[in-house]
């Protein structure tokens, strides 16, 4: 595959990446074929990339700066799979906005953390694309939604 680069600046490349994201759900499948061939995300199964269980998050879950920095990013590249309030819009896409996952999110960061980082099932991994720092960021914004 050519590098795009140099031919496309940044927010094509990101448009085109959100044109292919579109073949990867068919809202026209009914309900049950859609829970059937989505699995549920749970933090156990995801894998961790070697040096990151010593992560924790670096900014407090109240900081203001860090969750408006996680917004910026979640709403470019998360919110067209878990919805701009976070309560999930493809089916399988886990709902931010409860509190049990709030609760999760807070006593097991590290291993959401190594979602976002190295993805799990449909998800991308986004450890190529954002840094620990960003990704962090928007840890933080995403319990802001439960609160």
């Amino acid at each position: 595959m050519p590098a795009w680069q140099g031919r496309l600046s940044q927010d094509e490349r990101w448009a085109v990446i959100d044109y292919l994201r579109t073949f990867s759900y068919d809202p026209t499948l009914p309900e049950d074929t859609l829970a059937e061939t989505v699995p549920e995300v749970t933090p156990t199964e995801a894998g961790c990339p070697s040096g990151d269980t010593s992560q924790s998050n670096p900014f407090a879950w109240d900081d203001s700066n860090a969750a408006t920095a996680g917004q910026i990013i979640y709403t470019q590249n998360c919110s067209m799979c878990h919805g701009v309030d976070g309560s999930g819009s493809l089916p399988g896409a886990p709902d931010f906005t409860t509190a049990e996952f709030n609760a999760d999110l807070h006593q097991n960061a590290v291993e959401l953390f190594c979602i976002v980082a190295e993805g799990i099932n449909s998800m991308p991994a986004w450890n190529k694309t954002l840094s620990v720092e960003q990704m962090w960021q928007v840890l933080t914004y995403i319990g802001t939604f439960g609160n």
